[in-house]
């Protein structure tokens, strides 16, 4: 039997970001392997770990587990390439399917370095480079060389969003080149969600006539919640509330922020949450300040929930918001910016409504049917030109 090893940091992120391409590749026939961090770094609780390690061991997927770090510079480093190159070594992969700027580069050098029994074929998805627009010198030393210097042994490199895509074509020279639609989101599931909105907003003392915002992700400082618990505070409105799922190493900073601009009965940090889509739904407005994203699934479950979005002008956001359209795109760093936005949406239901529905239309293409095809074509069909970037038409409404 054919076997495929999909590889990242987390479990978390394979329960996220994998969830097409496992189903690719078990349809294909292969039998799919998982090597990734099971005890740390999640974006999760440790229940839906186990949960998503059940699920996978029902479905005949072999996990391996690799204490994956996000940051290179450890003592530890040499012994995870280690476990890596012994796992690729001993595991007799056709294809390897890696995911995250560090764990590529442990699996690419360690392809170079096992005794090969047959071909591996190196799959590599960038989920937003670490070198983009805007972004700090080092990153451009660090990150884009690495980039540069292991494509030559990249048999593929699929990339998610239009800045990455346009630089990998004209600096990375990959072996082939791909861009899809992200990794797809299910909106038939998010269609049919049932849910209490009353109820919801009730758990956060939050009436009908307030305005509620939403963040979903990681608490860290990249994800910048912090700009926009100031913007709540600049805000004329004072109806304003704000609810964050997720956990992380912020968390703690943000409930002091919230304290310190005064609107800590207006700021919910909850924490992970397993009605993501209900919170999502019960809410009027998706406010997304990140520093840096490759192309956001939160975002995309947002706008098929219908949700009119404030993000920061960046790579990926701006992928899938059209300005003045869908919402509005504001500097990162800039709090008066968002507040404004957040005033003007807060006021006007029917423009919310608008945009909401404008999301809705413009997010059906990147359906995980659609991603499926484009996937499918990528990692089975194994096509020998270069993918042209993706079309993603909006419908007007």
């Amino acid at each position: 039997m054919k076997k495929a090893l999909i590889i990242t940091n987390t479990a978390s992120m394979v329960h996220l970001f994998n969830s097409v391409n496992i189903d690719i590749l078990q349809n294909a026939g292969y039998q799919v392997h998982i090597a990734c961090n099971f005890l740390a770094g999640n974006t999760v609780s440790e229940g839906a770990i186990d949960e998503y390690s059940k699920k996978w061991k029902e479905k005949g997927i072999i996990s391996h587990q690799i204490g994956f770090l996000r940051s290179p510079f450890t003592l530890k480093s040499f012994d995870i390439y280690q476990k890596t190159k012994k796992l690729i070594d001993e595991g007799d992969y056709d294809i390897i399917h890696c995911h995250t700027p560090i764990v590529s580069v442990f699996v690419r050098m360690a392809v170079n370095r096992v005794k090969k029994k047959k071909p591996i074929r190196v799959i590599y998805t960038a989920h937003g480079f670490h070198f983009y627009t805007g972004s700090p010198k080092l990153n451009w030393i660090l990150y884009f060389w690495v980039e540069k210097i292991f494509a030559h042994c990249t048999d593929v490199l699929i990339t998610i969003n239009e800045e990455d895509y346009n630089r990998a074509k004209k600096h990375i020279h990959a072996k082939k080149i791909y861009r899809t639609n992200g990794v797809g989101i299910d909106i038939d599931k998010i269609n049919k969600y049932t849910y209490n909105r009353q109820d919801i907003r009730q758990e956060f003392g939050v009436s009908d006539q307030d305005i509620l915002l939403v963040s979903v992700g990681e608490l860290n400082n990249n994800k910048n919640h912090i700009k926009a618990i100031e913007a709540i505070s600049r805000c004329k409105n004072k109806n304003v509330h704000y609810v964050i799922c997720g956990i992380g190493y912020t968390r703690e900073k943000l409930t002091e922020a919230a304290r310190e601009y005064n609107v800590q009965d207006r700021v919910h940090v909850l924490g992970f949450r397993e009605d993501v889509l209900a919170v999502l739904k019960s809410s009027d407005i998706f406010i997304f300040p990140s520093i840096r994203e490759g192309l956001s699934v939160a975002m995309m479950e947002a706008m098929a929930a219908g949700l009119p979005v404030i993000a920061s002008k960046i790579r990926g956001n701006t992928d899938l918001i059209d300005e003045n359209k869908g919402g509005f795109l504001c500097d990162r760093f800039n709090a008066q910016c968002f507040a404004c936005a957040i005033d003007m949406l807060a006021l006007d239901g029917e423009l919310r409504q608008n945009m909401g529905e404008y999301n809705k239309q413009k997010i059906k293409a990147y359906d995980k049917s659609i991603v499926y095809d484009q996937l499918y074509n990528i990692l089975i069909n194994d096509k020998k030109e270069l993918e042209p970037k993706a079309e993603v038409v909006a419908v007007e409404v």
